[in-house]
């Protein structure tokens, strides 16, 4: 599976048929739909954004890391469900939106099947606020 996966362009995404997904993209204001939710700013530089992430991702059980960009602002992990260890992708991006303040992008999808149960949107609304704590305990 390693070889098949590139990183995501979340400027020119396509989204699944399927409703087994959830997208959110920072400070978008622009979804209607169950599977998208805008995604919170941080008013942290990319940097330390980048470092808060790192350390998530380092602490989610059954998650691997198949790809990295260089400048650690790029991710394409599988993260395995707990009891049937059905994969799924999740591809995440850093941005920027100022000097001292950043977001992050992040599409997590079910490989196989048609529903998730909302799962993706659970895990994925589940880092945005893991995320906003560990910024907020410095």
């Amino acid at each position: 599976m390693k070889q098949d996966i590139a990183f995501v362009d979340f400027r020119n995404l396509s989204l699944p048929q399927k409703p087994n997904w959830f997208l959110s993209l920072p400070e978008s204001g622009s979804f209607k739909s169950k599977n998208a939710a805008d995604g919170p700013s941080f008013d942290v530089p990319v940097e330390q954004l980048k470092e808060h992430l790192q350390r998530l991702l380092g602490d989610e059980p059954r998650l691997t890391v198949h790809l990295a960009s260089d400048d650690g602002l790029k991710y394409e992990v599988i993260v395995r469900t707990a009891v049937l260890r059905f994969p799924d992708r999740v591809s995440i991006e850093i941005v920027s939106l100022g000097e001292k303040k950043s977001g992050v992008a992040l599409f997590s999808r079910s490989i196989y099947g048609y529903s998730d149960f909302g799962a993706n949107r659970k895990r994925g609304l589940n880092w945005l606020q893991r995320l906003s704590r560990s910024i907020q305990r410095g």
